[in-house]
């Protein structure tokens, strides 16, 4: 009976679990955590930042320092 039991928790478990289909740093949340959220809605915005390239303008005059 409890082995029955603990399959079951196992299952309704797997079913709550959030996988992001791939790797990335969540870079925003469009769902608080304990709230609910409809079937479909974007709950994260999960991005890759590890070829992150930074373009600055910098004045001459700044450049020297």
């Amino acid at each position: 009976m409890a082995k029955a039991a603990l399959g079951v928790l196992d299952t309704q478990i797997g079913k709550l679990a959030i996988a992001a289909p791939s790797d990335g740093v969540v870079l925003a949340r469009a769902v608080e955590p304990g709230s609910y959220a409809a079937p479909g809605s974007p709950l994260l915005e999960v991005g890759d930042i590890g070829d992150l390239t930074i373009t600055e303008q910098v004045f001459e005059q700044m450049a020297q320092i």
